[in-house]
């Protein structure tokens, strides 16, 4: 009876600290919620759009400039990760982030048209700085995740819970945006502890892997062209639609991202896993697709009450309808793709990221001039049906070929070892 009380025990602080990561990085999202909607109550008219609009803008060249650092390290046996490759991962994800941040800065000016206040930003500077800082921070942490270690991966982001939460609410509460400047303070400080703590528990020494920057920005290529083509319609729009129009949408999508760090999160967590173990992939993708049908209901459902509750304006009801709905889709590719970065196929899903890129660009385009926000919020969904047909097809046509021609000589996923995946672990 003592034996089977501790291993339930055992059991359950197992599923606690998988679930840490998850939690953690959820109310850190929550945090930049709370910060875009301070952003709405304390300001109006054309420099609340331009504001809004720059603050979407933000997170969607993050998202778009990302290194891929973070899955490589992910995608990285545990004793290859020496001290001189994190450096180089580290340094590498630092200078796109930084020329990122100065993309984002010229298109928010761009669709501002001279409505942005040296104020206001200021404001977003910081904003971008901060986001600049959480994400170093967040591929500073990948090796947590390698070892295992989930609770010291999500340990860091409730100290900027602890740091950021009362600042957000002193400038919603008093409607001044002031106190958001001090936001970078809390995130460098987590960041430089973060490096500073993982650095210690590597082994010394160079790294032996050949063009080691090519092979990253190979995860950061197919990265930046997932988030692209999820992110098309606002950066182009941007282009062609006024900013006090275009807001909403961008209100829409940060809070959609806002609630992906469920998805995110447990498919980046599955990455160094997928060498372990072979989930079902019919099983698994049919899970992630329901958690994401259940989050785009619950939207929704509670669309008046968000937006009384949180006193923004949606816009029109079929952004709200077709942006949520896309989040269904977007749950279920966010485990399609932990798949190919776990198994090798980083190559397929550059290719598919690529083409979903193209026809993104031009349909944001196009509908940007034909139906304004409503029809990049079409391109949106569009996209996602495109991406998950596209990619489960990849891997289904790949398990069909290790079944038939090489049933012997699969890895745990169930799929063929790849010249990708081999390149990644230096053989």
């Amino acid at each position: 009876m003592i034996t089977e009380a501790r291993r339930r025990q055992r059991r359950l602080r197992s599923r606690l600290r998988l679930l840490l990561p998850t939690l953690t990085t959820g109310s850190v999202r929550l945090v930049l919620l709370l910060v875009l909607v301070t952003l709405m109550t304390a300001t109006t008219g054309a420099e609340q759009g331009a504001l809004v609009t720059g603050f979407a803008l933000l997170g969607s060249f993050a998202m778009v400039f990302d290194s891929g650092a973070s899955s490589f390290l992910l995608a990285t046996e545990r004793p290859d990760i020496t001290t001189g490759l994190y450096r180089r991962a580290m340094v590498l994800q630092g200078a796109l982030s930084t020329v990122g941040l100065g993309a984002a800065t010229a298109f928010a000016l761009v669709s501002a048209h001279g409505e942005l206040s040296s104020g206001s930003f200021a404001v977003l500077m910081a904003l971008g700085v901060t986001q600049l800082l959480d994400g170093l921070a967040r591929v500073a942490r990948a090796p947590f995740l390698v070892a295992a270690r989930d609770d010291r991966y999500a340990l860091p982001d409730l100290a900027l819970l602890a740091a950021k939460v009362p600042l957000v609410a002193f400038a919603f509460v008093q409607a001044d945006l002031r106190w958001l400047l001090l936001l970078p303070v809390p995130s460098l400080v987590v960041t430089a502890t973060s490096l500073v703590a993982v650095h210690r528990t590597l082994p010394s020494g160079p790294t032996t892997k050949r063009r080691l920057e090519l092979r990253i920005l190979e995860f950061g290529a197919t990265g930046a062209l997932s988030a692209y083509y999820s992110q098309a319609p606002l950066v182009l729009g941007a282009l062609i639609v006024p900013a006090e129009q275009l807001a909403p949408l961008g209100l829409v999508f940060r809070l959609v991202q806002a609630l992906e760090v469920v998805p995110s999160t447990v498919s980046q967590q599955m990455i160094p896993r997928a060498r372990a173990q072979r989930p079902r992939f019919l099983a698994w993708t049919g899970a992630f697709l329901l958690f994401g049908a259940l989050v785009s209901v619950v939207l929704l459902i509670s669309r008046d009450l968000l937006s009384s509750v949180l006193a923004v304006d949606f816009g029109p009801a079929p952004v709200f309808l077709l942006v949520a709905l896309a989040y269904t889709l977007r749950s279920g590719n966010h485990y399609l793709v932990a798949i190919l970065l776990g198994t090798g196929m980083v190559r397929t899903r550059l290719v598919i990221a690529a083409v979903t890129g193209a026809l993104a660009s031009v349909g944001a385009l196009a509908a940007a001039l034909i139906a304004a926000t409503v029809g990049l919020a079409v391109v949106t969904i569009v996209s996602e049906v495109f991406l998950v047909t596209t990619a489960a097809l990849a891997i289904h046509a790949t398990n069909q070929r290790a079944t038939v021609l090489l049933p012997t000589q699969t890895n745990s996923m169930g799929l063929p070892p790849t010249s990708a995946g081999n390149a990644l672990r230096g053989t």
